[in-house]
Order: structure tokens, then C-alpha cells, then sequence
């Protein structure tokens, strides 16, 4: 049955909600009308709408209009780093706004017009719409509250997160030179570090002629943060054909942490690391590159002509991840790698071929990585849970400084009775999501080469967060950067289960409701601990519970509780130094804990 046209009005104000929503949340941290009008028109009409383009050109109608915008989204992220890049080889940087123009040669073709205006194959229901939306709005309420209006636009003269003016100095060079050179030391030589997302906030400065300080403190958040909700909707859609588990994979996705009982390990795990732009630009970029990956897995003819336009979005999918995030191309690795091996396995010789291919491409794209445009890497080493040995407990247990060596393979006093339950319990929780992935052993599943991508994929970043040791934390970032996996791969084995719908999602409708509550669950707890960021106590009396909830209450409706301090009020940077959040320790202290601090104490570049 199609739809009714009132479906599809309901369905565009939805959007058009969440868009008011972000637009709010910029308004009120101090971004101007006219800046988010043109930031709006940049990633509609020089991102989106261009990369949807080549995207249905090249491969044709997806499964709804959501993953149209998603996939036209991260095509374009791709194609203007390619386009800059060309431009930059030129010596000029300033034409880069036009290359959107390039891509209307698609209309040259009558066969190429005629799949343009080929609909969708599916489409999302709208309940499933509607809980997507509200779990978005937490989200960026969330990262208006965490990021955005505690640190505000760049000129009202707040202490910055240090990492942000690194990426800023990056982007500012990426403006005007290519390849990039280092800013702070211009004598270091070429940039070794992944830098992609640097490019795309200079092509957003080039384009729109905001200042990449702005875009950076403000506007560059949302619209990224949004797109991994998306793709993570998207690619349990195409896994599963079925758009209840898209809009499920979605909800999950929201999740801005993760469960955080062992305490004070190191900060929770979530994927919305604002202070982190490489981990929010490669997250969507992995999701698109899996979703590439599945659609050629899936091809009956892999070699024949009609296949071409999806290996050539599957390379420019590789090429956007190559610098994205040094995390991310051995992950992809990993996957690509597991997916081969399943197929020999199971003695499928054609699609072994299929899979020894992207294999090959992955391992190029991985070694170009590590040589050019990886980072954040130095000092690092090889030691087994290197990253429990940041928590207070193990200072407290095992002691810090004294006895703690970075030489040895495994963290000192890893088997020391106390700590060993602790791993044995709690990092079962904080791993909980990828090791969902661990349901490609079902029967279902395990048949599907795409399971065992994904399977592989998250089996290499829980490696690579066990096995790495960085002086900065970052081997979070292999786990950060996979983590809605484990949402999509439940979504997916409930669709394989349930029986299959008359109509999309009618077999489902069970799940609707259960997700509901735990959105509102989910909702009162993101509003208590926002009380709980802006300075309210601990109750320790019934009153002091009321208020709490009432604060909480008005969190949520958006009003702004009375203990809020004014934008206004933040401490400039004369007296920055002294700041210290309510509730952590002091700066003084010989070394910071991880997850006091609004955002991560540690470097996250």
C-alpha cells in the first residue's frame, strides 16, 4: 500500500523539527542566524545534494529517503576532499566552492536522468521516524549542554579545549597549502597526522566564508553527530531489509555512553567526542564504507559493467576513510580480512574473489595511513590493558607512579585478585556493545559474509583497544569509533527472527513500545545528570530529591534551571588555569582523572 500524501508532509516536518532543534541549540550558544542559514545551504547544497547525485547515479535508489540524504551526505564529504585536493594541486583553493557544479554532468545522460528520478525502494515507518527524531533531539541537547554552550563561539573569550585550536591552526593551513605542513612548526615539514576532517572545515570556511574558528567551536558538531545516527540506521537497513531494525539500529545509536561501573577506568566510551572532530567525522565515514562494502558482497555479477559506479563508491569510501582516523583503516581491515576468510570457509570461490579484492584495497588504504596521514601515535607501544592503568581504583590498589611500568606486556598487577574481578566483571559492560556483534554465531547470520565483516571489524578494535598502549589514551578511539556496531547487529538479528511483515514493520510493532519506554528512561536519566553538570548537589533529603526532579523537569522541556550559570559567567582565559568543574579534583593534583572533566582530560587528536 503506499503511502498517503499526509504520510509524507508528517514525515518532512519531522525533519524539519530536528533541523529547529539544531538550529536552537546553535542560536542559543551564540551562532547567528546568517552563519547557520549559510552553514545550512553548504551541507545541503554543496554536500548533500551533489554526492546524492553521483551516489544514485552510480549505484541507483537505495532503501528509503533517509539513507538517500545519509549516503549523498558521506559521498560528498568524499568528493569535495577529492575536488579540494585537485584544486590545491593547482594552487587554487578558492574554486573549491564550484565542484558541486561538476557533479551536474550526471544529467548529460538520458539513463543517467532516468535512475535520478527513480524512487526509493522502501521507506522508514513513522513511528519508528518519530522515535529516531526524539532520540536526536536528546542527543544534541546532550552536546549543546556538554560542548557547545560550555565552551560558546570562539570570540566571547572562554578557555577552548587545546585540542580544538591544534585543529583549527590545521584547518586555517589547509586553506591555502597543500600538502599541509604543521602550523606551530612550520619547519617540522609535511603533516603526518589524519587530517581529512581539517579539509573539510576549510572547505566549509572557503565556501561559505565563515571563520574555520567558528566552525570548529560550533558549527561543525551537529550535522556530523547526526550523520552517525543516520548511517547507523542505514546500515542496519540495508543488512536487514527491513526498516523497523534501521530506525531501531538508530535509537541505539543515541546512546551517548556507556555503562561506566568500574570506576573511573577512564571516561566512558561513547562516540559523540566533541572535542575529538577526527573521531566524529570517521565514524560515519567507516559506517559508509561497510555499507559499500555489503552492497558488493551482495552483487550477483560483481564484474559486469552494471557493477562498475559500486566499485567506484566503494573506493572513493576508502579514500575518505584513509585519513579520516588512524583508527579506522585497520578496523576496516580487520572486517575486510574476516569477511575473506568466511567466504574460503564456506567455499564460496566467487565471492572469495569479491572479498580478496576489497581485502587488498583495505590493506593499501591501511599502509598509505600509517605512512602519510595517520597520528597520534607517537610513543605508542604494546602492553595488555593499558588503558585500566588510568583509573583511580588501579592507583589505589596496585599504586601510581611506584610499580607501574609502561616496558612491560601486561599492566603491573593486572592479576592482583581485586583488579582481575574488576576486568573479569565490568569491561564485560564497558565492551557489551561491539561484543554484540558476536551474534554472527547464530545460525541465522553466520552464512552471510557482511556478518562476518562486521564481526571482524569490531573483533580488530577490541584488539587494538586491548593490545595498544598511548601515552594519550587513544586507543579508546578503536572502540569509540565502531561503537553503535552493536546496536545495528541486534537490530539485525531481531529482523532475522521475527517473522517476515505484510507490510514494512508490521511484525514489529511489539518493539515500538519497548523502545518508547527506554527512550523515557533514557530521557530522565540524561536530565538528572545535566542537573547534576550544571552545579546542583547530590540530594541527600526528600526536598532535595524534588528538586532535582523539578530542575530536571525543566532540563527537559528546555527551560533553564536557576542554578545554570549565565553563557556570560564562564571565566575567560586570564583565569582559565584556576577553573576546575564541580566535582573533580583539583588541577594541582600530579595527574588528571579521566571522565571529571566536561570532555576527556586526555588528548584526543
Amino acid at each position: 500500500m503506499r503511502r498517503p500524501e499526509a504520510g509524507r508532509w508528517v514525515a518532512a516536518a519531522i525533519g524539519l523539527i530536528v533541523y529547529l532543534g539544531c538550529a536552537r541549540a546553535l542560536s542559543a550558544a551564540g551562532v547567528d542566524t546568517w552563519t547557520i542559514v549559510r552553514s545550512t545551504a553548504y551541507w545541503t547544497l554543496a554536500l548533500v545534494l551533489p554526492g546524492w547525485l553521483v551516489f544514485r547515479t552510480a549505484v541507483g535508489p537505495s532503501v528509503s529517503w533517509l539513507a538517500e540524504a545519509c549516503l549523498g551526505a558521506c559521498t560528498g564529504l568524499g568528493l569535495e576532499l577529492l575536488f579540494w585536493m585537485l584544486f590545491s594541486l593547482a594552487g587554487q583553493q578558492q574554486l573549491v566552492r564550484y565542484w558541486p557544479l561538476l557533479t551536474l554532468l550526471v544529467l548529460v545522460r538520458a539513463p543517467w536522468r532516468t535512475r535520478l528520478r527513480q524512487k526509493p525502494t522502501g521507506r522508514m515507518p513513522l513511528p519508528w521516524l518519530i522515535a529516531l527524531a526524539a532520540a536526536a533531539l536528546v542527543l544534541v541537547r546532550v552536546e549543546f549542554l556538554r560542548f557547545l554552550n560550555f565552551y560558546g563561539t570562539p570570540y566571547e573569550g572562554r578557555s577552548m579545549y587545546p585540542d580544538m585550536q591544534w585543529h583549527m591552526g590545521l584547518a586555517a593551513e589547509a586553506t591555502r597549502s597543500f600538502p599541509l605542513m604543521i602550523p606551530q612548526a612550520i619547519t617540522a615539514g609535511d603533516l603526518r597526522y589524519h587530517w581529512f576532517v581539517d579539509a573539510h572545515v576549510a572547505i566549509e570556511s572557503l565556501t561559505t566564508g565563515t571563520s574555520v574558528q567558528l566552525i570548529l567551536a560550533q558549527l561543525y558538531l551537529l550535522p556530523l553527530a547526526l550523520l552517525i545516527v543516520g548511517m547507523s540506521a542505514v546500515l542496519a537497513h540495508v543488512l536487514s531489509g527491513r526498516a523497523w531494525a534501521g530506525g531501531l539500529a538508530g535509537v541505539l545509536a543515541c546512546a551517548t555512553t556507556t555503562p561506566t561501573l568500574w570506576p573511573n577506568v577512564y571516561q566512558s566510551l561513547s562516540a559523540y567526542i566533541a572535542a575529538s572532530p577526527t573521531q566524529l567525522f570517521a565514524l560515519p565515514l567507516t559506517f559508509f564504507t561497510i555499507v559499500t562494502i555489503t552492497l558488493l558482497l551482495r552483487r550477483t555479477q560483481p564484474w559486469s559493467r552494471a557493477s562498475a559506479g559500486y566499485w567506484l563508491i566503494f573506493a572513493l569510501s576508502a579514500f575518505a576513510i584513509c585519513g579520516a582516523k588512524a583508527s579506522a583503516p585497520p578496523t576496516l581491515l580487520g572486517g575486510a580480512l574476516t569477511a575473506l576468510a568466511a567466504a574460503i570457509v564456506m567455499r564460496r570461490w566467487p565471492l572469495a574473489r569479491v572479498a580478496a579484492v576489497i581485502a587488498v584495497v583495505m590493506g593499501i588504504v591501511t599502509i598509505i595511513a600509517v605512512k602519510f596521514v595517520s597520528g597520534g601515535d607517537s610513543a605508542s607501544g604494546v602492553q595488555f590493558l593499558a588503558a585500566l592503568s588510568r583509573s583511580q581504583l588501579y592507583d589505589v590498589l596496585i599504586g601510581y607512579p611506584e610499580g607501574y611500568s609502561d616496558k612491560t606486556l601486561v599492566i603491573p598487577g593486572l592479576f592482583n585478585p581485586w583488579v582481575l574481578t574488576g576486568v573479569i566483571v565490568f569491561e564485560f559492560w564497558r565492551l557489551a556493545g561491539l561484543l554484540a556483534t558476536g551474534f554472527v554465531f547464530c545460525r541465522v547470520l553466520r552464512r552471510k559474509p557482511e556478518a562476518w565483516l562486521i564481526a571482524g571489524c569490531a573483533a580488530a578494535a577490541i584488539m587494538g583497544f586491548l593490545l595498544v598502549r598511548q601515552p594519550g589514551l587513544s586507543e579508546l578511539y578503536f572502540i569509540r569509533g565502531l561503537a553503535p556496531l552493536g546496536g545495528v547487529m541486534v537490530a539485525w538479528l531481531l529482523a532475522a527472527h521475527l517473522p517476515a511483515p505484510k507490510g514494512d514493520g508490521r511484525a514489529a510493532r511489539f518493539v515500538a513500545p519497548l523502545v518508547w519506554v527506554i527512550m523515557l528512561l533514557i530521557g530522565a536519566v540524561v536530565a538528572v545528570r545535566m542537573v547534576n553538570l550544571n552545579g546542583v548537589p547530590p540530594p541527600d533529603t526528600v526536598e532535595g530529591m524534588h528538586e532535582v526532579i523539578r530542575q530536571a523537569l525543566l532540563i527537559t522541556v528546555g527551560g533553564s534551571p536557576r542554578s545554570r550559570r549565565s553563557p556570560r559567567s564562564h571565566p575567560g582565559p586570564a583565569d582559565a588555569p584556576n577553573r576546575t568543574p564541580p566535582g573533580c579534583p583539583s588541577r594541582s593534583r600530579p595527574r588528571p582523572w579521566p571522565g571529571c572533566w566536561p570532555v576527556p582530560c586526555w588528548p584526543h587528536r
